[in-house]
């Protein structure tokens, strides 16, 4: 529950609801305590972990499924050429969202409906997608093809995912440029308030402190306070 409330106090910041793993830390200084507490609610279906080019991404299993319905189009007509998918292919993929807890699958197990281990006893036909439905679904922005692999799997994804995350390495660039451009490699909080960070992606604008705790999280910058009380944030 704790590790839920800081989550939900970064992910309330952006339109995207979304946080590091790393960005917990900085709430806690038991790193242990966050991986397990993340892994049991991984387990029990609270949260959702995806991948991203800035890196493990926890979002709220409800505002993931939540979003399939406002982000995906359902079909009326099946011989549609259209990015939009059938109210079947939706309640399947939801299922999936809600009880598959990996971050990516095999291709061939959405193919055959194990949703939960890749055992034959696991088989569930209502919840098996077509490689049609994997298609939309691809096109929808919520399954991403794997090419680290020689086996056929997908991540689970979101249509928003990929320019947030550009968002996220655009700001940790510009920050960490600021600051080892400043005396002693080090700047206040009210200093990089006045700077003019450019976040790309207007409909996802997180709050500064959300970079500052991802910086942070990386350890690419310590944070400590100065003897007025001051936040003081310097390069390691």
């Amino acid at each position: 529950a704790m590790v839920i409330e800081s989550l939900m106090n970064m992910t309330n910041l952006g339109s995207l609801r979304f946080a590091f793993p790393h960005q917990l830390y900085m709430s806690y200084d038991n790193k242990t305590f966050v991986d397990r507490e993340v892994n049991l609610l991984r387990e029990q279906g609270v949260l959702r972990t995806l991948n991203c080019s800035a890196g493990t991404v926890l979002m709220k299993t409800q505002d993931y499924i939540d979003d399939i319905d406002k982000y995906v189009s359902i079909s009326t007509n099946s011989n549609s050429n259209s990015t939009a998918v059938t109210v079947r292919c939706i309640n399947a993929f939801k299922y999936w969202g809600t009880n598959c807890h990996q971050t990516s699958v095999v291709q061939q197990r959405f193919l055959d409906g194990t949703v939960k281990s890749s055992s034959d006893i696991d088989k569930h036909e209502d919840y098996a997608l077509t490689n049609e439905d994997i298609d939309a679904l691809v096109k929808a922005g919520f399954l991403l093809h794997r090419r680290d692999t020689n086996v056929k799997a997908l991540w689970f994804h979101h249509p928003r995912l990929g320019i947030t995350s550009g968002n996220v390495l655009s700001m940790r660039k510009q920050i960490l440029s600021a600051v080892k451009k400043n005396r002693f490699d080090e700047m206040s909080d009210k200093q990089i308030a006045k700077l003019k960070l450019r976040q790309t992606g207007s409909f996802v604008q997180f709050g500064l402190d959300f970079f500052l705790a991802d910086l942070c999280g990386i350890g690419s910058l310590r944070l400590f306070r100065a003897a007025n009380g001051t936040r003081v944030y310097r390069l390691t």
